[in-house]
């Protein structure tokens, strides 16, 4: 009798440690159009628009996965960084590298004031 009375409490404390697990591993999903070809994380990226996931986007250091359908394309590391005034719109911010390869150097979130900086 005393095993199914301890089995409930046990039960309980693994259900809240999961929940607070998956409260803090949070994922944000964004369709984004990259205006021209590029690199992302050395590997070379058509223009077009892809399915991006930003997971643990509650770090400072969240890891940014670009899906092209299904089929994942690449994954970089970002960092947040502030901006003046809210994004209009979701958008890619794209430079050359010092190869003087197009790279995207940022993701501009709507109607937010962060932004994620590519590395």
């Amino acid at each position: 009798m005393k095993r199914k009375q301890l089995k409930a409490p046990i039960a309980l404390v693994v259900l809240a440690a999961l929940f607070a697990l998956a409260a803090t591993a949070k994922t944000t999903t964004v369709k984004l159009y990259l205006p021209a070809d590029l690199e992302l994380g050395g590997k070379a990226v058509a223009k077009g628009e892809y399915r991006l996931e930003i997971q643990n986007d509650q770090s400072s250091n969240p890891t940014v996965i670009f899906y092209d359908g299904k089929r994942e394309v690449a994954r970089i590391q970002g960092t947040w960084i502030e901006l003046p005034s809210p994004a209009a719109y979701d958008s890619a911010v794209t430079g050359k590298n010092d190869a003087g390869k197009v790279t995207l150097t940022k993701i501009l979130l709507k109607q937010s004031k962060k932004a994620l900086a590519l590395k």
